[in-house]
């Protein structure tokens, strides 16, 4: 979306997708990871984006590394304080027929005994209630929903890092970022409150809900968020 204006970078999560499983598994050691990248490219200041989770750690880099963040982008992110996990739980299920309910239980119940034939199955039906609208999410159908499997270990101990994280509190921290931060978010997802209100703390929060999307909104409204992108990016270059 914004390639042909800023070189972008992307890279896998340690203990996820090609990158080594060594722990630590903590807040810590992956915003550590982000600034070893950014010098290792030569960055003296970079543009830091992240979707879901990743919008979060994008803000703890922006938190710990103010003056090597030119500006932060947070899609979807799920805000500064814990426990949105049921709300969002209860939401996507109401998008699920009752047969489809059913199925997840019951490949959720192959699962945790081990059994992971049924996974993608499990992640199409999952998946499918992040777009606003379901139609929409015949997308999932064209490409592979998981080239690498989940670390449970890694995902374990990244959760409890990051609920200690926002249970000892970054309101005050975010409320002091002197940089631009974008924050974009589909009408439709799970807690769009949460979201709003990183862009109403932070001094240079700028909000932008998605109407016609949810959590996936690259895929449900790209021309409306690479334009949102795209002037925010611009913006900076002024």
């Amino acid at each position: 979306m914004v390639d042909d204006l800023a070189l972008v970078h992307r890279f896998d999560q340690r203990g996820s997708g090609r990158s080594r499983s060594d722990g630590p598994f903590d807040v810590e050691s992956f915003v550590a990871d982000l600034d070893v990248l950014r010098g290792h490219w030569g960055h003296e200041q970079w543009v830091v984006a992240g979707h879901s989770w990743g919008a979060n750690l994008a803000l703890f880099y922006a938190l710990a590394h103010p003056r090597e963040t030119l500006a932060v982008i947070y899609i979807c992110g799920t805000g500064l304080s814990w426990g949105w996990q049921e709300n969002a739980l209860a939401i996507r299920t109401a998008r699920l027929t009752e047969a489809e309910r059913a199925e997840l239980e019951q490949i959720g119940s192959e699962l945790a005994t081990g059994d992971t034939s049924r996974q993608d199955g499990f992640l199409r039906l999952v998946w499918s209630t992040d777009f606003a609208d379901r139609v929409s999410a015949s997308v999932l159908d064209s490409t592979p929903l998981y080239d690498y499997p989940r670390n449970e270990r890694v995902f374990n101990e990244a959760s409890h890092s990051y609920k200690k994280k926002l249970d000892a509190g970054v309101r005050d921290e975010v409320a002091a970022l002197a940089m631009p931060v974008l924050v974009i978010h589909g009408a439709h997802d799970t807690d769009p409150d949460r979201a709003q209100e990183v862009a109403q703390l932070a001094p240079h929060g700028l909000w932008v809900p998605l109407h016609n999307a949810a959590h996936s909104p690259w895929l449900e409204e790209p021309e409306v968020m690479r334009g949102h992108m795209r002037a925010f990016l611009r913006s900076l270059a002024a």
